[in-house]
């Protein structure tokens, strides 16, 4: 009820936090995409962030060296990720290749978390999403990195390639990556 009389108190609230992410500011760079991590726990704002360009400025801050802002823009595009009608743009927009790279960002596990959770949402409900995950790349990330990243993430590493094999076309090429190499130590 508090995020509906935001929206009513200022309708353009999330065009306003968008242009925030793009102001000299890391601070206000970061409390911009940390209040639309927020939002965007709602299916409204989910789609909203999208539909007022939002993706551009989140993936510059994911791109950043200053961890407050990869942790506040990959938290953030977890969040969108979620709405299958975001799945596509955020795949065009260029997320998939800087989420994959941040699977290896050891310095802060939830980043990783974040990153192979919004793989994963993004895999959810698209062959192609899918096949463009996996030619990306992100089983060979997840195997090379799945035996020595945190529980937290070899968790989610594992429910990223369990969406992943529910494609009958990549199961085949899944086996032959040898995947289950590197699952079957993790679920002893």
């Amino acid at each position: 009820s508090s995020r509906k009389k935001l929206a009513q108190a200022d309708s353009y609230l999330i065009q306003y936090l968008i242009a925030l992410m793009d102001t000299k500011s890391l601070k206000v760079q970061c409390q911009a995409a940390l209040a639309l991590r927020n939002l965007a726990s709602d299916e409204k704002y989910q789609v909203e962030i999208v539909q007022y360009h939002g993706l551009a400025p989140l993936l510059r801050l994911l791109k950043s060296s200053f961890l407050p802002l990869i942790l506040s823009s990959v938290a953030c595009i977890r969040n969108i990720s979620i709405h299958p009608a975001n799945e596509v743009p955020i795949i065009q927009e260029g997320f998939v290749h800087p989420l994959i790279e941040l699977l290896s960002y050891d310095e802060n596990e939830e980043v990783q978390c974040h990153a192979i959770s919004t793989l994963r949402n993004l895999a959810a409900s698209s062959e192609h999403n899918k096949r463009t995950i996996v030619e990306a790349g992100a089983v060979e990330r997840i195997k090379q990195l799945i035996p020595q990243v945190p529980v937290s993430v070899k968790t989610e590493m594992t429910a990223a390639v369990a969406v992943m094999a529910l494609s009958e076309e990549l199961k085949p090429k899944l086996l032959a990556m040898n995947i289950l190499d590197v699952l079957l130590p993790v679920t002893l």
